[in-house]
């Protein structure tokens, strides 16, 4: 039996008694409908199941979508320490000039309008099994990177029509600045059998100024527990 035990050992494709611990993430996206809504959950569709909102319609979701594998829990043989929790805001409104005259006076459909919205508006619940770890508003949870842009901002009269004023923007962007939100030390544990989920929420529906979808990304930022192989 001992010499059937070690072959067994000696064949495993993983060691169940040393683990590796990387530093990774957990993301998921979701759309932000542009008349709003109460509430969008993440990491409760993996891989392969839902509908992926960067490879089109009828494709399930991807890893470009989500790194979930399993819905709302982590796979067995895994663990996840949570260290920081942080979101992103991608307004759909295309980064092009807008042009303010007399005739046209709300004309400007900056991206800034929208992340403004969204950042100022619901709040974060971060819930392990039946515990609510984390509640807080949505502009407590700034991305840990972004996308930076130099806004620029020109004006002119017409000299037929001196009453005549346009101004010309180029996209200028609204983002929260700080340190991540870290929900306890060392962190929150989420392990295989362990349901979790992440919600925004919002007691009524926020539509976006630019009658566009947004894209929502969630994070929840640490360190991967895996067995050895």
């Amino acid at each position: 039996m001992n010499d059937i035990n070690r072959e067994f050992d000696h064949g495993a494709a993983v060691d169940w008694h040393s683990k590796e611990a990387i530093a990774d993430q957990l993301y998921d996206h979701r759309t932000y409908a542009a008349a709003g809504q109460n509430q969008l959950s993440f990491f409760l569709v993996p891989q392969g199941d839902g509908q992926s909102i960067f490879a089109g319609a009828g494709t399930p979701k991807t890893y470009e979508d989500t790194n979930m594998e399993s819905a709302g829990q982590m796979n067995r043989g895994e663990a996840f320490l949570v260290q920081a929790i942080a979101l992103r805001f991608t307004s759909g409104v295309s980064i092009v000039q807008d042009d303010i005259t007399a005739a046209a006076p709300v004309a400007v459909n900056s991206p800034a309008n929208d992340e403004q919205t969204f950042w100022n508006n619901g709040y974060l619940e971060f819930t392990v099994v039946n515990k609510v770890q984390t509640r807080l508003p949505i502009s407590n949870f700034p991305p840990p990177t972004r996308l930076s842009m130099e806004a620029a901002f020109s004006s002119f009269y017409t000299q037929a029509a001196a009453g005549d004023g346009t101004i010309q923007t180029h996209a200028a962007h609204v983002v929260p600045v700080g340190q991540l939100f870290q929900p306890q030390a060392p962190g929150v544990t989420l392990e295989y059998g362990l349901k979790f989920k992440l919600t925004l929420n919002w007691s009524a529906a926020v539509a976006m100024p630019s009658n566009q979808d947004g894209r929502v990304q969630a994070m929840l930022i640490g360190r991967r527990l895996r067995i050895g192989q």
